[in-house]
């Protein structure tokens, strides 16, 4: 990744990997290794991250785990408490890599799906899709088609998934053929909704 890239969306902590990690650390203490498991990246990169957000002064580490500093919880909840969850998805047709994971979000896109499918691929997803919940159902933000009329099985998964799905609000799905991928590819994308003037 470029200089460039690395500097995007420096105010809640420079990239997709420490986006995720502080979604995760805004609920309590965690341990690496559970850091990890949770979010699909080597326990060395999550290793990695924590120290480099430890030497900004935005997490902090103990025996019991990692945590959020004040400086942190400011920095990173204006963006991570927008983020409603974050769930592996398998859908059949709307992804059809073998890694999917999923968020709802509330934020609405600022940019054409193909924008922020660009993010996603280049931290190595394959696949995106963004979904807009409008007038009770979710709906393919190009053309306001729903989900449900030509794709019902992955329209009910999706339902499921994120049942608590509001007026407004987004899901995001990337898909990849690895974890961490289909990760920092889906947290790419979240940090670019929620701050786009940083993208």
């Amino acid at each position: 990744m470029s200089r460039a890239a690395m500097g995007r969306g420096k105010r809640f902590g420079g990239d997709a990997v420490s986006l995720s990690l502080a979604y995760l650390l805004a609920h309590g203490r965690w341990g690496r290794r559970r850091l990890a498991r949770q979010t699909g990246l080597s326990e060395m990169a999550v290793r990695l991250a924590l120290e480099r957000l430890r030497a900004q002064g935005l997490v902090e580490l103990s025996p019991r785990g990692a945590g959020l500093t004040p400086e942190g919880r400011h920095r990173f909840l204006p963006v991570t408490s927008r983020v409603r969850g974050v769930c592996p998805l398998r859908l059949s047709s709307l992804i059809r890599a073998p890694v999917a994971v999923g968020a709802l979000v509330d934020a609405s896109p600022s940019r054409p799906p193909w924008w922020y499918r660009d993010l996603a691929v280049r931290e190595g997803a394959e696949e995106l899709l963004l979904l807009s919940f409008r007038s009770g159902e979710l709906r393919f933000p190009q053309t306001l088609e729903p989900v449900g009329a030509k794709n019902p099985e992955d329209a009910a998964r999706l339902y499921r998934a994120f049942s608590r799905i509001q007026e407004g609000e987004v899901v995001v799905a990337v898909g990849a053929s690895t974890s961490m991928a289909a990760s920092r590819g889906l947290w790419r994308v979240i940090g670019a909704l929620l701050s786009p003037l940083e993208s």
